[in-house]
């Protein structure tokens, strides 16, 4: 799935929460530059669980 396929699903989601859609763009680049495919459910999961977690740690200790 392209980072614009991963927007617009998520777009569809919440059309008009911005927050959603620069989630979504941050984590699509992310998985562009790791090579993870997003269009794989299971591991587009894992990788968005991945991503909940990196950002709840660092929000923990701001």
């Amino acid at each position: 799935m392209s980072i614009a396929g991963y927007i617009e699903e998520n777009n569809n989601l919440e059309p008009l929460n911005f927050e959603a859609q620069k989630n979504a763009l941050i984590v699509g680049e992310l998985a562009a530059k790791y090579g993870i495919d997003l269009s794989d459910p299971i591991k587009r999961e894992q990788f968005e669980n991945i991503i909940r977690i990196i950002a709840s740690n660092y929000l923990d200790k701001s």
